[in-house]
C-alpha cells in the first residue's frame, strides 16, 4: 500500500517495521520512557539510524538533548553547532 503511493520499497518496510515496534510495545511513547533507550530502540530498526532516533526523540518525548548532532544544516549555522558541541 505505501509503495502505492510512491514511497520506495525500503522506506515502506521502515515505516511498517516501525509500526509492528510499537505494536509489540518495543517501542512505547507514554509512561517512564529513556530517551537513551528509546532512541537505542529505534536504531534496532532497519532504515532507521542515530539522526532519525535524536529527532524522533526530540520530538516525540520533548527531550532537549535529543538534538540530531549530525545535522548539517544545524551544524553549519552560526552558533548552533558551537552549542551543541559539534562542528
Amino acid at each position: 500500500m505505501l509503495t502505492s503511493i510512491g514511497l520506495p520499497a525500503a522506506q515502506a518496510e521502515t515505516i511498517r517495521a516501525f509500526a509492528r515496534a510499537v505494536r509489540d510495545g518495543q517501542i512505547r511513547f507514554v509512561g517512564n520512557v529513556q530517551a537513551e533507550d528509546f532512541m537505542k530502540g529505534l536504531c534496532e530498526i532497519p532504515g532507521i539510524g542515530k539522526w532519525t532516533a535524536q529527532y524522533v526523540a526530540m520530538r516525540a518525548l520533548g527531550e532537549p538533548d535529543a538534538l540530531p548532532t549530525g545535522d548539517l544544516g544545524l551544524v553549519r549555522s552560526p552558533g548552533v553547532g558551537e552549542c551543541a558541541g559539534v562542528g
